[in-house]
């Protein structure tokens, strides 16, 4: 069996390049090695990424599947409970002022669905257990539910963390110099929210090294977690996370009034040691997208807007190449990481900001002066492709976190504040 494009994994970027390469008339196969629905957590979108899903045809599906509207974002000191309000439709460039709080099960249902319908073949329950290129063509060996070999004249690559083809291939990796983090997390009933627009906002509560996230579903769930650094977490304290759970919410302002009648829902799962970012996000024939390329810090939930920017970019590349017969040489390969690494690069800078406490206490005084803080919740809300006009503005907040940084080593935390 030939197509045109082969698909690992059938999260948002596989089946939002599924999606696209079909309807654009390509021959595409999607491989994914669960059965949906499944498990997933990275549940709240940003708004700047609805496009992704109008382009594919599919964002009237998504309003019809019951996702609780997310109209802005909460930030808390967990040391103090102070917080501050975002709210999209104030961003820099204001609109779209709303985007979804989504259980991924369906969500990523909802997507997948719409692929198949747009015309692309699907194998679930099938995984890859070897590719190589072999006279510009990729031979697949296929395991699972639909075992045996394909090929493909190109691979898009958006298994997710497990990172299929850059293990294959033994790509390298970029030095993050991040800490180790883990997380701990669950879904839950009984957390009450409010009845208003800000019912379904995120919260976010940040710690010293870490942070908890609190995410609105439909049917009275909220998925909640909790972020810590590995090295303090102890075997003893590893082999309970539940317990590591509860003790930081009773730690943590204004959570044990919120936490006091939740119930989970499921078992406590956790994710450690995430975080990676691959140098190059191209081969020959391959895109690397999704997580599959780069997996940065969730905090402000960048993830699946991330993932289908970098699927989009990827079929536009290919169709480009494929209907002007050009190669995807070295050039075209570095012109479809960089455009990614600056996304990913403008995410970084922010999430760095969020885990140094000089710099939050920058980021938790928000400020309408010159328009710097419109332009960082423009970033918020997931544009990642800043113009001047948003980018100067973002570095004056950059650099305000710089001074007062230095006041809070020089001088300590009092003054800096």
């Amino acid at each position: 069996m030939h197509y045109d494009a082969i698909i690992i994994g059938a999260g948002p970027a596989g089946s939002t390049a599924a999606a696209r390469l079909a309807r654009a008339g390509v021959k595409v196969l999607v491989v994914e090695k669960e059965k949906f629905p499944r498990f997933r957590i990275g549940e709240s979108l940003l708004p700047a990424g609805n496009r992704y899903f109008e382009e594919i045809g599919v964002w009237e599906k998504l309003g019809a599947a019951g996702f609780v509207e997310k109209y802005g974002a909460e930030f808390y000191d967990g040391k103090t409970g102070r917080g501050i309000h975002i709210i999209f439709a104030n961003g820099y460039f204001g609109g779209p002022p709303m985007t979804f709080e989504v259980e991924r099960a369906v969500f990523d249902q909802v997507l997948l669905d719409h692929a198949a319908s747009c015309g692309c073949e699907v194998r679930m329950e099938t995984r890859v257990t070897s590719a190589r290129r072999e006279q510009k063509v990729w031979q697949v060996d296929l395991a699972g539910a639909t075992p045996g070999q394909v090929s493909a004249d190109w691979l898009l690559d958006a298994s997710g963390r497990d990172a299929v083809m850059g293990r294959v291939l033994s790509m390298a990796r970029d030095q993050l110099n991040y800490p180790k983090r883990m997380a701990i997390y669950n879904h839950f009933s009984g957390v009450p929210r409010r009845a208003d627009r800000r019912g379904g906002n995120i919260h976010i509560f940040r710690l010293p090294g870490g942070w908890f996230w609190l995410i609105p579903l439909a049917g009275g769930k909220t998925s909640v977690g909790l972020v810590r650094p590995l090295d303090e977490m102890g075997g003893a304290q590893l082999r309970n996370p539940e317990e590591i759970f509860w003790r930081t919410v009773r730690e943590t302002k204004l959570l044990p009034e919120m936490m006091e009648k939740a119930q989970p829902l499921d078992k406590f799962r956790v994710t450690a040691d995430y975080c990676f970012c691959y140098s190059r996000f191209a081969e020959d024939g391959l895109f690397l997208i999704g997580d599959a390329a780069s997996f940065i810090d969730p905090v402000f939930s960048s993830g699946v807007s991330l993932a289908c920017a970098s699927a989009s970019r990827a079929v536009e590349t290919l169709l480009r190449l494929k209907r002007t017969g050009r190669p995807f040489d070295h050039r075209e390969q570095a012109r479809y990481t960089q455009y990614m690494k600056d996304r990913v690069h403008i995410v970084r800078q922010l999430v760095e900001s969020f885990y140094d406490p000089a710099s939050f206490e920058i980021f938790m005084q928000p400020t309408n002066r010159l328009k710097v803080f419109p332009a960082v919740n423009a970033v918020l809300a997931g544009h990642h492709t800043l113009p001047w006009s948003v980018r100067w503005r973002f570095q004056i907040f950059r650099m305000a976190c710089a001074i007062n940084r230095f006041m809070y080593h020089r001088h300590g935390e009092e003054v800096a504040t």
